[in-house]
């Protein structure tokens, strides 16, 4: 009875808030959802324990596509198994959003003890971008890469045609050690701005729950995602866009490159 009294009960749903405040400074991201919930097939206890077919999200993921937003895949914990687990759960989501999903990164960066073969999957499954190179309980670049690349697979002795999308920072490793709000928002800003002087890409990866502060145990995540957000807006020389438009740029740039090597040799 105390939930249904809470008028907060309801402070993890803020889609619309963080949006919003996006929007305001220019800017927007990419959402990912599951399409394996744990009680699905092949769901774990690790799984996220919603439903994209439900009414709610039915809803929202209409009014997302119609506004234009990035919609990409969460890939569930056991994904990794196979092409045919992260072709079925790319087909479902892209099938209930009504729009083409290629874009994903795994829960909890899982790729099993194969990374290689699980990237190599991605390819199988008909993705184009991949942000699951990344450490949970710290900042930086899992392999030393702040740019977007295409991991080389030694078996099939080629590169692969999925394109990497290096992370930076995931939430929850600002906060391991009591971190303020501030204080987390000037170590992640230090980070970027290694990046920046570069002229690097660094992915930020944040929950809805926590990049707005509307919710309660997550207030102090939210503030630094807005102070983030505000520091990003203010820097002339930075593009924050979603993963999809900064795949689609490098994909271009490839080809032009590609094409001026072949003007060259010949």
């Amino acid at each position: 009875m105390a939930w249904f009294r809470d008028p907060e009960r309801d402070d993890f749903w803020l889609f619309e808030q963080v949006l919003e405040s996006e929007r305001e400074l220019g800017m927007q991201s990419t959402l990912l959802f599951a399409a394996m919930p744990s009680q699905g097939a092949y769901g774990s206890r690790h799984d996220v324990h919603y439903d994209i077919a439900w009414p709610r999200f039915q809803a929202l993921l209409a009014a997302l596509a119609s506004d234009g937003v990035e919609i990409g895949l969460h890939a569930s914990y056991n994904a990794y198994r196979s092409p045919d687990r992260l072709a079925a759960e790319r087909a479902r989501l892209s099938e209930l959003a009504r729009v083409e999903v290629r874009t994903l990164r795994h829960h909890y960066w899982h790729l099993g003890d194969r990374p290689e073969m699980t990237l190599r999957h991605h390819e199988t499954a008909g993705f184009q971008f991949d942000s699951s190179l990344a450490f949970n309980d710290d900042l930086g670049f899992r392999r030393g890469i702040a740019l977007p690349f295409r991991p080389w697979d030694p078996e099939l002795g080629r590169s692969l045609g999925v394109l990497q999308l290096p992370v930076l920072a995931m939430d929850g490793a600002l906060f391991r050690t009591g971190a303020s709000a501030q204080e987390a928002a000037d170590r992640l800003w230090a980070a970027i701005e290694e990046v920046r002087e570069v002229g690097g890409l660094g992915v930020l990866d944040w929950h809805v729950r926590t990049s707005y502060p509307g919710n309660r145990v997550f207030r102090t995540w939210g503030e630094c995602y807005q102070i983030t957000l505000r520091r990003l807006a203010a820097a002339t020389d930075i593009w924050a866009t979603d993963l999809g438009s900064i795949g689609q740029w490098w994909a271009a740039r490839e080809g032009q490159l590609r094409g001026q090597g072949g003007v060259n040799e010949s």
